[in-house]
């Protein structure tokens, strides 16, 4: 139930990141570099025309907060006086002692900002670098551990595929594609609940297998879909609270199915007897009294296996919302320091 999204390479990974990921490559693809005299954004943030939070600052350089950080505490550090550093690449013997400069500041930045426990110096270089700013700056990322390698630019191109690769998030692929094998495997095993049983009760059995696994299926995107408006009013608890409901009178509704099924070989008189005399044999797929007994049988063990499933799903459906909401939680932090700055585009909108 909570697989198809995850199966389709989408994960748990932070919707903002996504997005941040298109949108940085995008610009670095249309990004040109700069002549010498041309001022690039970083420089009317230099000259206070542009506000930013500034946390760091000398005769040399400036060190400020991203506006979109990937990581609880993502500094830019960049050189005041940019003459000519447009890259890493272009760096002459005379950039030496800006470029240890702003080594240094970054180490004075990880120590004020408590990163001892480690952090990433970045510097995007060029196109490929997906480098949107043509004026050199430095990446300090840290306050929560960081995988390696990176993601590839041929993912980050395309934020519908791009993942986060933290621990988290893979047990939770696990667990969503391992959902979905089961959903499936108990999709199979219903069948004999609904072949042999009255129509009435063969609709009933349907019908609350197709809730709950509607239910799965609506929690497993809910996550994603947070950001969106028109998911705004939906609660994942709630969601999350239906489909325990469900999934638990599911369970309810099997055992009594096999309780029924049960009841013609323990109640003491022949089979035959007792099916026609409650009439076993008007069941979905009319299957005579002579039949019946041997089919019943079999579905008593494929009924017993479909209630360890749904178990099985009940379990590891918690074990995902659990994550969902630890890494949920951890996205709305981000999300509301980055909405403590003011947006690009707002920013650039100012001076156009």
């Amino acid at each position: 139930m909570f697989a198809v999204r995850s199966c389709r390479v989408a994960s748990k990974r932070p919707s903002q990141f996504y997005r941040w990921m298109s949108t940085e490559a995008d610009k670095a693809r249309a990004a040109a570099e700069p002549q010498p005299h041309e001022p690039t954004i970083f420089d009317k943030i230099i000259n206070k025309e542009i506000p930013a939070n500034v946390i760091y600052e000398n005769d040399k350089v400036l060190a400020f907060r991203d506006i979109s950080p990937q990581s609880p505490t993502h500094v830019l550090v960049i050189p005041k006086v940019r003459a000519g550093l447009t890259r890493l690449i272009r760096a002459e013997e005379k950039h030496k002692e800006i470029l240890g400069e702003l080594l240094y500041t970054a180490s004075v930045v990880a120590r004020n900002e408590n990163l001892e426990d480690g952090y990433r110096v970045v510097i995007n270089d060029g196109k490929n670098g997906c480098q949107s700013v043509y004026h050199l700056h430095l990446h300090i990322i840290g306050g929560r551990p960081l995988g390696w390698p990176p993601v590839t630019s041929s993912l980050a191109t395309n934020w519908r595929v791009t993942l986060f690769f933290t621990s988290d998030s893979m047990v939770v692929l696990r667990d969503e594609c391992s959902l979905l094998l089961i959903w499936l495997v108990q999709g199979v095993c219903v069948l004999p609940a609904l072949a042999l049983t009255a129509a009435d009760s063969a609709v009933i059995i349907f019908g609350l297998f197709l809730l709950a696994s509607s239910s799965g299926f609506l929690l497993s995107f809910s996550s994603t879909c947070q950001h969106r408006r028109a998911c705004q009013f939906v609660s994942t608890a709630w969601i999350a609270w239906v489909f325990y409901t469900l999934q638990s009178i599911f369970i309810a509704v099997l055992t009594m199915t096999i309780y029924n099924f049960l009841l013609p070989f323990t109640s003491g008189v022949e089979f035959q007897f007792y099916c026609k005399q409650i009439h076993l044999e008007d069941n979905l797929s009319s299957t005579p009294c002579s039949s019946l007994q041997g089919k019943l049988a079999i579905s008593l063990v494929i009924l017993t296996v479909d209630v360890c499933l749904a178990f099985m799903i009940l379990v590891i459906g918690r074990r995902i919302v659990q994550k969902q909401y630890i890494e949920y939680t951890r996205v709305q932090k981000e999300i509301e320091k980055a909405n403590n700055s003011p947006s690009q585009d707002t920013l650039l909108g100012q001076h156009v």
